[in-house]
């Protein structure tokens, strides 16, 4: 039976944050809380129920002190002890919601204070909360006034302060590391506008999902005088919190929590409540370091990695696959197949043997994967050991019988099987191709360089507090001892490296387990070195083609000298006035002087210029129709002979088929997106896609203490180390769908390839390989020498400069179009280009915009962050501040 009881409602309403906080602390050790908890429910139901009754009864002064009915808990039977019955309650024995007659707490100078009864509409969502025990406002009496809160019970109570400090600096260590996931400015000529900043999402970081801020991708231009191309690391990149917002109901413990954050309102500023610390930063502004115990959180797919090779002991035909291979590569079963007998059973045979030789092929091609990785990094070593400079990646494609592009595809599958071999074991090769894994782990369509590397330390430092530790210890580490103990001495369980201390080539078995970590672990993959293993692992003892980029013929270049100077100022107008300026420049781009003839472009171009290499009339334009290029290269360059533009014609005549496949591929790709269109109507909007990786918001680790682990350290204000904001990392459009990802720079690799930076530009094409040749985990950009690409589909931009854009960018549109034509502001050139002409200039640093265009329009644009220096520059590989624990 139920043991009713009366409470006084002062007692009630001070018992109850007592209990609060006493549910809070036995969960927070582990403890059982349901006894507290149901009765915390029961008191503040009462309590509710009895405040609905009388909205005007106040808590404290005059009124009346009502003795509160309350009833212990009993168990039921049906429902069980975790789904108390409360008895005296509702009739339907069931507990009322609080939620639904939200009631806040406001400090009248009169009255004290009193139980206001909220509108229906400021009911809290999933994504507030409050403390254990809430603020009382102090209202004034002009407060009070009608409208005011207090009198029309639309006050708030505000969240404790250590709360709102706590979210609030949870929100700006979120935002310390800068998501990359999002591409930006991305020197796109034409690219998109960005309002909003980016974000690494899923990132790359798909680690503290508490941690992660969702924020609404409205893409703006990176303005030259709002964004300083210096230093792009530094920049706050998301929506304000603004605490003063944030209103604490009168909840139940555990009813509403805070789970993820609503778009705020854009400040320049973060707002700060009250007198609270911002932390993050030490003496002298300058942040302070500590150290981790955990390893941050390996990425989703990095997980179901691990989860599918765990099958190779949880299926029997994985377990059969592993042996048949182990037994196949000592005698292959392919000489037997009979290939004349056309019976069933003769078929039967066949695909029974050819599937159980599939593994074995893939094993064998994995390996070799592994072996050249190694082989090009032993032959690098060999030549520093020698003084020498060590071959190209040109000069080993070559040596290979193969293409560059191929080359490196090969060279990154390899540094992705070396990268987890050492995590683990090369038997490991021999588990993926048991499980058929091989095209989820090599190629980069089905697992990003983030996966990867996520895979491999979960791996190497599985520890019993980790959730995935079973699967690394129960089921994993088995069957690399088994293989351990049946692998025979022969040369497809050997390693061939290039020995650091001897100088001398050697071999080595793989089941000599130290020595094998240890070689794997030194070789350059342009990320960081793993942590070291955890103990698990201590039972693993042992008893030419033509290179792509001269496949097209270039058409002959005509180069024209002006006294135009590119600029080095910054852009003039700030990007609240880009739309008016842009609709003035328009206006005055129309009206653009046209060239009949490469000879008439150069007279218009003498004197066009002043002394300062300025136009004469800053209205006055030259409207360059491609067409009278004559099937020539144009390059212009300015008086101090760098790069103004070069056009070239003719792609479109060499690669026809791009003519007639790839806008029917991208309007299968994204149905809907990819359609007639004209941009000169009000708030018009375009589509971009991001294919790119990005250095301009990692974590640098220049102030960290210089034997900081990446993978330990925490910087003051952080509670996740967000491991993969400190390299380089691919856009959040190319993470989100890395298989279409993969789709997109398939249709545009042979435009890609044909764009002849290195012929046209070598200087500039030397300081962009620097960056994408250091790429982590030796992974390559399909727009090579360039670091990403984006795609815009009806794209009319408005004035800006790409900040962040290194050296140059690269302009190909497509479609069928009238307008849309491409203005230099400072040059004072109009370039109405053709479908799949190729348009290279600084985007940096001159300011460009895009005239009004109707029909199917789109365009392909290459770059490379110039945030990637941080990286890789010249001579110089920071590696972002960690080169001390970068593996080269």
């Amino acid at each position: 039976m139920p043991v009713t009881v009366a409470l006084p409602e002062d007692v009630v309403r001070r018992l109850l944050p007592t209990l609060s906080f006493v549910v809070q602390e036995v969960e927070k050790e582990g403890g059982d809380a349901n006894d507290y908890r149901v009765l915390v429910r029961a008191l503040a139901c009462s309590l509710v129920d009895h405040a609905n009754s009388d909205d005007d009864q106040t808590l404290a002064g005059s009124s009346p002190i009502k003795p509160l009915p309350m009833t212990r808990p009993t168990h039921s039977p049906d429902v069980g002890y975790n789904s108390p019955v409360l008895h005296d309650l509702h009739e339907d024995n069931t507990l009322p919601r609080p939620c639904q007659h939200v009631h806040r707490i406001v400090h009248d100078p009169d009255e004290g204070p009193v139980l206001k009864r909220a509108r229906m509409d400021d009911a809290p969502g999933d994504d507030e909360g409050m403390g254990p025990e809430p603020e009382i406002i102090e209202v004034s009496e002009e407060d009070t006034q009608e409208g005011s809160p207090g009198d029309k019970g639309e006050g708030r109570i505000e969240d404790n302060l250590d709360i709102v400090n706590d979210e609030e600096e949870g929100r700006e260590e979120d935002m310390e590391g800068a998501d990359f996931t999002d591409a930006g400015d991305m020197g796109d000529d034409e690219e998109e506008e960005e309002d909003g900043d980016e974000e690494m999402e899923g990132l790359a970081d798909s680690g503290d999902l508490e941690d992660t801020v969702n924020v609404e991708d409205d893409h703006e231009e990176e303005m030259e005088d709002s964004s300083d191309a210096g230093d792009a690391g530094d920049s706050d990149s998301d929506s304000d919190y603004n605490p003063g917002a944030a209103v604490a109901h009168l909840l139940l413990p555990g009813q509403c929590k805070r789970k993820g954050h609503k778009k705020q309102e854009k400040s320049s500023r973060r707002k700060r409540v009250g007198n609270a610390k911002r932390r993050g930063r030490g003496k002298k502004g300058r942040p302070n370091w500590t150290n981790s115990t955990t390893l941050p959180p390996p990425t989703t797919n990095s997980l179901q990695l691990l989860a599918r090779l765990s099958t190779v002991s949880s299926q029997q035909e994985f377990v059969q696959a592993l042996h048949q291979i182990t037994a196949q590569l000592m005698k292959p079963s392919l000489d037997s197949v009979e290939w004349d007998d056309m019976s069933l059973g003769a078929i039967g045979k066949r695909c029974q043997v050819l599937e159980k030789s599939e593994g074995l092929c893939d094993y064998k091609l994995m390996l070799s994967y592994l072996q050249l990785m190694l082989t090009c990094d032993g032959r690098y070593k060999e030549a520093r050991w020698k003084g020498k400079k060590g071959p190209s990646v040109e000069q080993c494609a070559r040596e290979a019988g193969t293409t560059t592009s191929n080359f490196q595809t090969w060279r990154s599958q390899g540094t992705r099987l070396l990268y987890l071999a050492s995590a683990a074991s090369p038997f490991l090769l021999l588990l993926f191709a048991a499980t058929q894994m091989r095209v989820d782990i090599c190629r980069s369509k089905s697992s990003s360089m983030e996966d990867i590397s996520g895979f491999a330390w979960a791996l190497r430092c599985s520890e019993p507090k980790h959730p995935y530790h079973k699967l690394v210890q129960d089921l994993i580490l088995p069957q690399l001892q088994c293989l351990l103990d049946l692998a025979p001495n022969a040369p497809w369980f050997k390693l061939t490296f290039w020995d650091d201390v001897n100088h001398c080539w050697s071999r080595r078995h793989f089941s000599d387990v130290v020595s094998i970590r240890d070689i794997l672990d030194k070789a350059e993959v342009n990320f960081f070195y793993l942590p070291p293993p955890s103990e698990i692992w201590t039972c693993l003892t042992p008893a030419p083609m033509p290179d792509p980029d001269s496949s097209y013929k270039m058409a002959p270049v005509h180069t024209i000298k002006t006294g135009f100077r590119v600029p080095t100022n910054r852009c003039p107008f700030n990007t609240e006035e880009a739309l008016e300026w842009t609709a003035v420049k328009r206006e005055t781009a129309l009206k653009a002087v046209p060239v009949s003839s490469l000879s008439e472009l150069e007279e218009k171009l003498d004197g066009f210029y002043d002394s300062k290499g300025k136009k004469n009339d800053p209205d006055s334009y030259i409207l360059i129709d491609t067409g009278i290029c004559e099937g020539q290269t144009l390059f212009i360059q300015d008086a101090d002979s760098q790069l103004v533009a070069i056009m070239i014609p003719n792609m479109a005549d060499c690669i026809p088929h791009v003519q007639h496949s790839i806008v029917p591929q991208l309007q299968t790709t994204w149905p809907g997106e990819f359609v007639r269109n004209h941009s000169d109507r009000p708030n018009y909007s375009y589509f971009c896609w991001h294919g790119s990786y990005y250095n301009r918001y990692a974590e640098r680790g220049y102030d960290a203490p210089e034997s900081a682990s990446p993978y330990f350290t925490l910087k003051e204000g952080q509670t996740t180390v967000h491991i993969q904001r400190r390299a380089p990392g691919h856009s959040k459009e190319f993470l989100q769908d890395i298989g279409e990802a993969d789709l997109l720079a398939k249709l545009f690799q042979d435009v890609m390839s044909f764009v002849n930076v290195r012929a046209l530009l070598p200087g500039i094409y030397k300081e962009l390989t620097v960056f994408v040749d250091h790429l982590p985990l030796n992974d390559h950009s399909p727009a090579y020498p360039f670091s990403g690409f984006v795609i815009n589909v009806g794209v009319a931009t408005d004035g800006h400069r790409d900040g962040f854009d290194k050296l140059a960018c690269v302009v190909i549109p497509f479609g069928k179009w009238t307008g849309g034509e491409l203005c230099l502001y400072e040059a004072g050139f109009v370039w109405r280009l053709k479908p799949w002409d190729i348009l290279i200039f600084p985007s940096g640093r001159i300011t460009h915009f895009n005239l009004h265009f109707t029909g199917l329009r789109g365009s392909l644009v290459m770059h490379s962050d110039k945030g990637g220096d941080a990286w890789a520059q010249g001579e110089e590989l920071g590696y972002n501040g960690w080169s001390h624990a970068v593996a080269r």
